[in-house]
């Protein structure tokens, strides 16, 4: 698909990418930079792609005759020399370049379509371009490299080469999710010993970005702050500092290879029964064997999902084929409509999907025989796209250049002694068109909205003159919000994200996508901007 818009193009992608995140599968896309596109485009080539377009021959020989009559002149410290006949490329600013570029994409998309189609089996790509800026995107990596190997085919036949080093990917997956608790805070649970939550949050940890020492509960907010990254620019980690990292970070995740764990709890048992999995302190006791029997198969069916437990005293029990659940009759309706294999279900497909996506961060894809370089962020069409699907790197960024823009003009605006109002217009189509610039597709947290909601109504006070002050009694002024977004001229920051979604929205759901999105059943609880409009 080619997008005449990079809005569009953009809200596309970032759909496909929550939707991704929305059920959990994790999503390899691929941002393509061709060299020199506009200047080595093959003028043969092209011409051929146009007649078969459908270009009359009057039509292609006035764009021949403006070809040939190109000339360059190469300029090196002021000095100039010969002139030359280009021979290759497109005229840069040219009205209708784009559309000829264009129409060059479009033939590339189609030929890697029809090589496409007899090996696909079932499988599916997304392919976006606006210009010269593609991404490709897809859930699995080997078809993916399949369509990354015919599109640079397809652009080397027409004089594009793909730049293998600005050439970048990333892997999607999304949040960590909260399938199941760690080891150290289960053992804890059972034993009742080890640090609380609320200790461990509290602990001094060092941050790998730039050395600094932060509680725990405030790391990822630190990360986000210009101290850390001013102090990152030359800070190495050592060997030591590394290990302790990687030890502090390990979660809980399924084993590569599950295991099967047979054990006897014969009916004369009257002690407490160990949980036979290595480093699990979890332990079973109950007067009633049978009881102890079933606590055991439930703690393997919600704790170690992966592996098997085998009670030689059970026989002829089954295994749930959804929740892992081993019982006399599990596969069936009954069962499957409780509450408990429903919820078990959820978990164990979540927990699964964790391993996947650890897997998935393996993939490599290639250009030419050259490995290209894999990213945990990407700015595609002026929008940052972050490996996390976080939208608060791109908010941040862009609540960044809003107060950079206006910093500029407020200074400005008020010597010239313009009206409130007519100030507003300015800081509308000035600055918020900035701070605003992606916020269709974003899903903010509380904090981020009020963080844009303060920086919104900190400019109306200053374009009203009525700010907070103090008073002579002690005591402050705040005036009203309403009342002074009333007088600007302005309303909610809120109210302009709706306006925007609702833009977009018209585009998005004349879109296959958008029914995927609306169709898909959610494996978490996290909001997406679909819902939102």
């Amino acid at each position: 698909m080619t997008a005449k818009n990079p809005c569009n193009g953009g809200a596309s992608i970032f759909t496909l990418r929550h939707l991704h995140t929305h059920t959990q599968e994790p999503l390899y896309m691929i941002f393509l930079d061709l060299k020199k596109a506009y200047d080595t485009l093959d003028r043969e080539q092209a011409a051929r792609i146009l007649t078969l377009y459908g270009v009359g021959k009057n039509l292609l020989r006035f764009i021949m005759k403006i070809w040939d009559g190109d000339t360059m002149v190469p300029r090196q410290a002021g000095y100039f020399g010969r002139p030359f006949r280009a021979w290759r490329g497109v005229r840069q600013g040219d009205i209708m370049s784009p559309v000829i570029f264009n129409i060059m994409v479009d033939a590339v998309l189609r030929y890697t379509k029809q090589r496409l189609a007899g090996n696909r089996q079932g499988k599916k790509e997304y392919t976006v371009f606006y210009a010269d800026d593609g991404c490709i995107a897809g859930t699995d990596a080997q078809h993916i490299q399949k369509v990354l190997d015919f599109l640079v085919e397809g652009f080397d036949s027409v004089g594009l080469k793909t730049n293998t080093i600005k050439t970048e990917f990333m892997i999607s997956t999304g949040p960590k999710g909260s399938a199941q608790i760690s080891s150290q805070a289960y053992n804890r649970k059972v034993t009742g010993t080890g640090l609380t939550h609320r200790q461990r949050s509290l602990e001094k940890v060092i941050c790998q970005l730039c050395g600094t020492q932060v509680n725990r509960q405030y790391l990822k907010k630190h990360q986000s702050t210009k101290r850390c990254t001013q102090a990152g620019t030359n800070f190495q980690l050592t060997t030591p500092t590394k290990q302790r990292i990687i030890r502090e970070t390990t979660i809980a995740t399924p084993q590569e290879r599950p295991m099967t764990f047979n054990i006897s709890i014969p009916s004369s048992n009257r002690h407490s029964i160990q949980c036979p999995r290595p480093g699990c302190q979890f332990s079973s006791y109950n007067i009633k064997p049978h009881v102890i029997r079933k606590t055991m198969r439930r703690h393997f069916c919600s704790k170690h999902m992966g592996d098997t437990i085998i009670i030689q005293e059970e026989d002829n029990f089954e295994k749930c084929t959804r929740c892992g659940f081993s019982g006399k009759s599990c596969n069936n309706a009954k069962h499957w409509e409780t509450n408990t294999c429903i919820e078990m279900t959820r978990k164990r497909i979540s927990y699964f999907k964790k391993y996947e996506k650890r897997t998935a961060l393996k993939a490599k894809f290639e250009i030419y025989g050259n490995s290209i370089n894999r990213v945990r962020d990407f700015k595609y069409l002026g929008r940052i796209l972050a490996e996390k699907d976080d939208d608060s790197v791109a908010a941040s960024r862009q609540l960044q250049r809003a107060r950079s823009k206006w910093n500029r003009i407020a200074g400005v605006l008020k010597t010239q002694g313009v009206g409130s109002k007519i100030m507003g217009y300015f800081y509308k189509a000035i600055v918020q068109a900035v701070l605003l610039y992606g916020s269709e597709s974003w899903t903010l947290s509380k904090d981020k909205l009020r963080e844009f909601s303060s920086f919104h109504n900190r400019v109306a006070r200053y374009l009203c003159d009525d700010h907070i002050r103090p008073l002579e009694d002690g005591t402050y002024y705040v005036p009203r919000t309403e009342d002074v977004l009333e007088k600007a001229g302005l309303f909610t920051i809120e109210h302009y994200i709706r306006l925007r979604r609702a833009t977009v929205s018209n585009f998005v759901k004349g879109r296959e996508i958008y029914n995927e999105c609306t169709q898909q059943k959610s494996m978490n609880n996290r909001t997406v901007w679909w819902n939102l409009m």
